[in-house]
């Protein structure tokens, strides 16, 4: 059985979809700058991060808005994450959870050892 969770979009996901969908444009009018969205509207472009932030704390509250750096291409919304370092702290707790008796829901790779 499965169970499926809708979640309702945050003004975040607007945010985030309304730079992609526009992100042309607003390279072309705001490159380098960092912008201040609060939903699906540009409320300022900033020369830092810092000055962005303040702005949108003052007016929205802090949590309530969006900061995006405007440059061209997929690295302004993605990020990379390094697969190795994923992958050893996985190891590290299958291991863990194996000694501590966890039941065998987690396959053992190489020799455990029980904590008794």
């Amino acid at each position: 059985m499965y169970i499926y969770v809708m979640a309702a979009k945050t003004i975040h996901d607007v945010a985030l979809e309304y730079f992609i969908a526009h992100q042309g444009e607003l390279v072309e009018k705001y490159n380098g700058k960092c912008l201040l969205l609060h939903g699906a509207e540009v409320v300022g472009a900033f020369d830092s991060m810092n000055d962005a932030d303040i702005e949108g704390i003052r007016l929205f509250g802090d949590g309530n808005f969006s900061l995006q750096n405007c440059i061209p291409g997929e690295e302004a919304y993605s990020c990379w994450i390094n697969i190795f370092q994923y992958f050893s702290g996985l190891i590290f707790l299958i291991v863990l959870f194996r000694r501590t008796g966890f039941p065998g829901v987690f396959p053992c790779f190489g020799r455990c050892v029980s904590a008794s």
